[in-house]
């Protein structure tokens, strides 16, 4: 989400995380998640680095990550 404050004219990102669940009877235990690829090409942040990843994963959540997320941090696709 992309706001501007006006007092102080400068801009505050965030990262949009999406959260919903996935069609199953038992909807507590698996929710997607998506990682979108941050859209400012001078910004170097990833929302969920591999590590996170895993543990969400482990917890049965099921993770997307769009192709090139990571590359800016200096991670790489195969490593998700």
């Amino acid at each position: 989400m992309l706001t501007q404050n006006s007092q102080i004219d400068r801009f505050d990102y965030r990262f949009d995380y999406r959260f919903d669940y996935v069609d199953s009877a038992d909807k507590k235990t698996n929710m997607r998640i998506t990682v979108l690829k941050e859209a400012d090409p001078a910004e170097s942040r990833v929302a969920l680095v591999p590590e996170s990843v895993k543990k969400l994963v482990s917890m049965k959540a099921t993770v997307v990550i769009e192709r090139g997320a990571g590359l800016s941090a200096s991670i790489d696709d195969a490593e998700y």
